[in-house]
């Protein structure tokens, strides 16, 4: 699951100029084997370096009743605002063209879209 999302660069030393952290030549044709190998200090680093060490920005939001008044009125005018501009016969194109959005997104799938291609066929290194 979750290393599938871990930066590449975890992979990479730059103290060392850039050249591969793990000494494996296997991690890149074989990384699940390869993470097998690790010991249990790799990982502690591994994830002190790349989680707990990291930098994190904090957002601490107050909600306001006034501001979410105002929020709703001004919407509530845009959207007035924006169907006046179109008319009737503008918002039925657009309602048109959202029904062909709506069929176009709808229709399947073709099979050979969804087939996954071996990985043999591929080199990665």
């Amino acid at each position: 699951g979750y290393l599938h999302y871990v930066p590449v660069e975890a992979f990479w030393d730059s103290d060392a100029g850039g050249h591969c952290a793990i000494e494996d030549d296997d991690v890149f044709s074989n990384p699940v084997r390869s993470l097998e190998k690790w010991t249990d200090d790799t990982w502690r680093e591994f994830i002190r370096s790349w989680f707990g060490d990291t930098k994190h920005v904090s957002v601490l939001g107050k909600p306001s009743l006034a501001l979410a008044e105002r929020m709703k009125a001004e919407e509530k005018a845009r959207v007035e605002a924006r169907k006046k501009e179109l008319g009737e016969d503008g918002i039925k194109k657009l309602g048109d063209r959202l029904e062909s959005a709506k069929s176009h997104n709808d229709a399947p799938i073709p099979p050979a879209v969804l087939e996954c291609p071996e990985n043999r066929l591929y080199s990665f290194y």
